[in-house]
């Protein structure tokens, strides 16, 4: 988890050097809606496979990459440890694992 605490940390310093701060919240919740719709419409003309098509494996990783930093500045803008949250999710859901199987 000690990745994900660096990467929290470069992305908020970034938005400071680079934009003179972190955005608001319901910007930065549009950069996420933004990035996940750019996935989707990578997705969606894979999959009609259509010539010429822009959607390649690295056009698709570098979308999710992009949906990733987005999640990664939600986070810093509400203050959230995303390191100890997905820590937290991780031992909830080997928990309901544990117990359905």
């Amino acid at each position: 988890m000690q990745r994900i605490t660096q990467l929290q940390t470069w992305v908020a310093e970034d938005w400071t050097k680079r934009s003179g701060g972190m955005p608001q919240t319901e910007e930065a919740l549009l950069y996420v809606l933004e990035e996940l719709g750019e996935v989707a419409e990578c997705l969606r003309i894979a999959k009609r496979a259509k010539p010429h098509s822009t959607c390649h494996a690295n056009a698709l990783s570098g979308e999710l990459a992009d949906v990733c930093i987005s999640l990664v500045t939600l986070a810093c803008v509400c203050n959230v440890d995303l390191a100890n949250a997905l820590a937290d999710a991780k031992k909830k859901i080997e928990k309901r694992h544990a117990t359905a199987g």
